[in-house]
């Protein structure tokens, strides 16, 4: 498969694929994206079907009912994917019992944070709803989608081990797996029970996904003869301050602020109904997100083991070719969502079409999205959580600030050119800053 793969490739750029680096690179990011693509086309089907049959208001609610799980999610996770994918695939050949330590530690940290903040979300589900959602009647649907924060957090921990060994083709089986079966089992909670079986379905298939993922890792650890430890895990202490925590801080610069974007706009009139246009827009969003994403996960562990060996050239040459893949693999997909706009909005319903402008704002958006988790990999891969956390405190405060003056105007719009202006800023910073550190490290 490898061979026919290289020979598609044109020739004056054969060369640049042929070294055992770049072959690794593009045969994890082939797996990669054939399991992405499976989830995000059946997805983006499945959701159009979830407008059309719930109606905007209640398809703003369950969007606002994810994104608060997604919230909670963030805090659960306290950054054990991040933190198995580097040290797995720094250590996995070189220490195989340290490695051994740290897929431990993410698991009990994943299996202790998930089990917290899920029953903090059943406790807290009442008072967010009427406080902050403008929807006491979304209390329920809260509490019972706090049980998937257990699920994605251990699941975000199993995910992590994969990454680290590289195992992309695991990954894109079960994600073509649950691609088929997620889909599925919403379309049949709302025929059952209409917008409370959707999220009942969600948890469902949240806690199945769990189950998938954790016969692959079992079955990839001992393909690579290794295994959880939990005795010792003292002695990986000092990895919760150095890559753990500040990986946290990290995503608590994303989620949480999202999620106050979207609880500004719920609050204006017509809150919902703006926020059913976000929902839509954000599953052809995430059709480009997955391209950062998925390449994102072979780079990692690649970048780590690379510097694990003090390859700092072959380091920067990678990170430079991860550059380019994403920016034109993100033009390939955001360039025809745009020019189909109106079309693809008209599929989600009547009301959609006026979200025509916040779906190619989205877009635009997306393509910076894709630039700056290029250069945040880099920058994760080289231990900087700090750096990274800076960023996005810069991100942060435009984005606040773009929502604070754009939403109560332009409502759903004005929230999406908020993201627009915060990413462009990010995308810039963070890949000037990239460059420079590589070039600090190999004159060092």
């Amino acid at each position: 498969m490898w061979n026919y793969l290289l020979r598609s490739i044109p020739r004056p750029w054969r060369a640049h694929f042929s070294g055992p680096v770049a072959q690794r690179f593009v045969k994890g990011m082939f797996w990669s994206l054939i399991g992405a693509l499976a989830t995000k086309g059946f997805s983006v089907a499945a959701y159009m079907l979830l407008a059309r049959t719930l109606g905007q208001e209640k398809f703003g609610q369950f969007g606002m009912v994810l994104s608060t799980t997604v919230l909670f999610q963030s805090f659960a996770s306290f950054g054990t994917a991040l933190t198995a994918t580097k040290y797995v695939a720094e250590y996995r050949t070189t220490d195989p019992l340290r490695a051994g330590r740290i897929i431990g530690l993410s698991n009990l940290l994943a299996w202790c944070f998930g089990a917290l903040f899920a029953l903090l979300l059943v406790g807290l589900g009442p008072w967010i709803a009427q406080r902050f959602l403008n929807a006491p009647a979304l209390a329920p649907l809260l509490q019972i989608g706090a049980v998937a924060i257990f699920f994605q957090a251990t699941n975000g921990a199993q995910m992590g081990v994969l990454c680290g060994l590289e195992a992309f083709r695991s990954l894109a089986l079960g994600n073509i797996l649950m691609g088929l079966l997620t889909p599925t089992l919403l379309l049949l909670g709302v025929w059952v029970d209409g917008l409370r079986g959707c999220v009942c379905a969600s948890t469902v298939s949240f806690g199945l996904m769990c189950l998938v993922f954790k016969w692959f890792t079992r079955r990839e650890l001992l393909r690579h003869h290794l295994s959880a430890c939990y005795a010792g895990l003292r002695q990986e202490a000092p990895l919760l301050w150095k890559f753990s925590l500040p990986s946290l801080f990290v995503g608590l610069m994303v989620d949480p602020i999202g999620w106050i974007c979207n609880a500004m706009l719920v609050n204006q009139p017509n809150g919902y109904r703006e926020m059913s246009l976000i929902g839509a827009t954000a599953s052809w969003k995430n059709i480009v997100f997955f391209v950062p994403n998925t390449v994102g996960r072979v780079l990692l562990p690649m970048l780590s083991n690379l510097q694990g060996h003090g390859e700092r050239r072959k380091t920067r040459k990678l990170f430079m070719l991860n550059v380019a893949v994403n920016l034109a693999l993100a033009l390939g997909v955001a360039v025809p969502v745009i020019l189909f706009a109106p079309w693809i909005m008209d599929g989600y319903g009547t009301g959609f079409r006026v979200g025509v402008p916040v779906l190619i704002v989205g877009m635009l958006s997306a393509v910076f999205i894709c630039l700056s988790n290029a250069a945040g990999t880099a920058l994760l891969s080289a231990g900087h959580l700090w750096f990274s956390f800076g960023l996005n405190l810069l991100w942060a405060a435009v984005l606040l600030g773009g929502a604070w003056m754009w939403i109560p105007g332009h409502g759903a719009l004005g929230q999406t050119l908020a993201f627009l202006a915060a990413y462009a800023i990010l995308s810039m910073a963070a890949l000037a800053l990239s460059l420079s550190l590589f070039h600090k490290e190999e004159q060092a």
